[in-house]
């Protein structure tokens, strides 16, 4: 883990998806215009193709568009401390995979898969996503100490590192295989 793992603040926050309503991005929005505070201790970038007419107007707010580069968005994931991951469903999120492969800590809604890579190590974990739930997860990260923070996104690296990787990918599903054949 490399120093600049310990976050300074302002925390930034970073969201990467489309704009569908099952993306949570409306309750994401709507935390964000509730609490005009969070200027001053977050930033919040909106990578994906949001369209102008939806975007919020406020100084700690960044809209990048849709980022089709894999490099430059790893470069930007890289930049942020935390990734908001607020579905109403998903599979098994690619996208949070990599904010962790990137060193992030993950706010997620409980959906799909998401808890065998988000847990209290590696991030915060809602149980069902709203505009409450959301401002609630938000307003802990930034009550969280550094330290701890660094921690979490260490751990969601480690994770990724450890369970995630091709290799690792590969290693489970031939063990799985192996076993099945065994077994007939």
């Amino acid at each position: 883990p490399s120093p600049d793992m310990i976050p300074n603040r302002p925390l930034r926050f970073v969201f990467v998806g489309r704009n569908e309503r099952r993306k949570g991005i409306q309750e994401l929005h709507q935390a964000i215009k509730q609490n005009p505070e969070w200027q001053e201790t977050s930033s919040f970038t909106f990578i994906g193709p949001i369209p102008e007419g939806q975007r919020l107007a406020f100084p700690h707010v960044t809209y990048l568009g849709k980022v089709v580069d894999k490099h430059k968005l790893m470069a930007e994931l890289r930049n942020h401390h935390i990734m908001i991951t607020p579905s109403h469903s998903e599979g098994m999120p690619n996208v949070i995979m990599e904010g962790m492969a990137s060193g992030l800590a993950v706010i997620a809604t409980d959906v799909g898969a998401v808890s065998t890579l988000v847990n209290p190590e590696t991030g915060w974990l809602i149980s069902h996503i709203s505009t409450d739930s959301l401002v609630a997860s938000i307003q802990a990260t930034l009550h969280t100490d550094s330290e701890v923070m660094f921690n979490k996104r260490t751990s969601a690296l480690s994770h990724i590192n450890s369970s995630f990787t091709w290799k690792q990918v590969a290693k489970s599903t031939i063990q799985t295989i192996e076993t099945f054949l065994q077994q007939t």
